[in-house]
């Protein structure tokens, strides 16, 4: 399989996914013959837009089943398979999160589906799951648990911190695996040093502070709230559940399901405090006059 040669087709449908990665996952995830049990895999528009961002930093926030963890997978299988050498690692506060997207991934990759019969070489599970491919990429998945200390050696080219909002120091782990990403793949090529935090919306002010970066530095920093409400995957049955099980009031759904930023613990200031400051007339002036010169 490590042999594996390009055909004129693999490179068409390469081209053409650097404008639109669906083509690629379209093609490469889907059953040959288009069997009904078998889906074409496309990203969803929040997701695309992710997958061909310019910026070397994101933060993604999103509502539970919003999609994150498959947008991110089905990007790092593309990235892997049309670069080679590519290395790709998520890592997550404890090894069974980081789990999570891998088995995303290998519930889709098996016998039939053409990625898996054409660029891949092995899986494995221990002592950490891997997927290895064809053209010498590899993704990996990791613990990044007492602040990235044990994998502070790791070398990638885009790193994805998994459940960002429940690292304890979330600035000291983005400082020792946000290094990793430097120097050139095996070809001469720079590495392409990407970082990634995935989080759930929640008091996490560290991660915050990391979403805000895109108001100062939008050409380093992307951020972007995907909401439960925009996966199309989810039945309106399904919704309703989940509704019902983020708490069934809409401070809770807000939260849980549209990703909304928290109020926060008030360990500063309580809640009744900061809400009495709170005034909806003024915010929807200040939201009107976004973009108007000199406003």
């Amino acid at each position: 399989m490590r042999g594996y040669r390009l055909t004129e087709g693999d490179r068409q449908i390469f081209e053409a996914s650097k404008l639109d990665g669906s083509i690629f996952t379209s093609f490469y995830f889907s059953e040959p013959g288009g069997s009904p049990l078998i889906k074409p895999w496309k990203f969803d528009d929040w997701q695309l837009k992710f997958h061909h961002a310019l910026q070397p930093t994101h933060s993604i926030v999103g509502g539970m089943g919003a999609g994150k963890t498959a947008g991110v997978a089905m990007s790092a299988a593309v990235w892997a398979a049309t670069t080679p050498s590519f290395k790709f690692a998520d890592v997550a506060p404890t090894a069974n999160q980081s789990w999570q997207m891998f088995i995303f991934l290998r519930d889709r990759l098996h016998e039939g589906i053409p990625y898996y019969d054409r660029f891949i070489v092995k899986m494995v599970e221990k002592p950490y799951p891997r997927i290895y491919l064809y053209n010498n990429s590899v993704m990996e998945f990791l613990s990044a648990d007492k602040s990235a200390q044990k994998i502070k050696n790791l070398e990638a080219d885009w790193i994805c911190l998994d459940q960002a909002e429940d690292v304890n120091d979330l600035t000291e782990t983005i400082r020792n695996i946000g290094t990793r990403m430097r120097g050139t793949r095996p070809d001469g090529v720079p590495r392409l040093s990407r970082l990634t935090l995935l989080a759930n919306s929640s008091d996490s002010p560290e991660f915050w502070e990391m979403y805000d970066r895109m108001e100062i530095d939008p050409d380093t920093y992307l951020s972007y709230t995907a909401s439960t409400y925009d996966n199309k995957h989810n039945t309106p049955e399904q919704m309703r559940l989940l509704e019902s099980r983020a708490g069934g009031n809409v401070k809770d759904i807000d939260q849980h399901l549209r990703a909304k930023r928290p109020i926060g613990s008030g360990e500063y200031f309580p809640n009744a405090a900061i809400e009495g400051c709170m005034e909806p007339a003024l915010d929807r002036i200040m939201e009107s006059g976004k973009g108007k010169p000199g406003y």
